[in-house]
């Protein structure tokens, strides 16, 4: 029970940090667009798309641009880590207890 009151707690408190940080976020570009801009590739492979960035620009173009859109994004991925953790935390606990781990 002491573990389960830790991970809500944990939750919360990332997720307070995803919808504060949201507010601030800049639309200069990061820092990979920055380096690609300047030594001039920037738009060399703009036509192809090899994979899909599933939250683009930090955002959803399902909500338009702006904070809220940064928001979601945030608390989605806030949200895959989260899944993604504990079923990798469930998978290593399950093959110990097999002793195959």
């Amino acid at each position: 029970m002491k573990n389960r009151k830790f991970i809500v707690f944990s939750l919360l408190a990332c997720a307070a940090v995803v919808v504060f940080a949201a507010v601030f976020a800049s639309s200069y570009p990061d820092g990979l667009e920055q380096v690609a801009s300047k030594m001039g590739f920037e738009n060399k492979m703009s036509g192809i798309n090899l994979m899909g960035a599933p939250m683009p620009d930090y955002g959803l173009a399902l909500f338009g641009a702006g904070p809220f859109s940064t928001l979601v994004a945030g608390l989605s991925g806030l949200a895959a880590v989260f899944l993604a953790t504990t079923a990798s935390g469930w998978a290593i606990k399950r093959l110990r207890r097999s002793g195959n781990g």
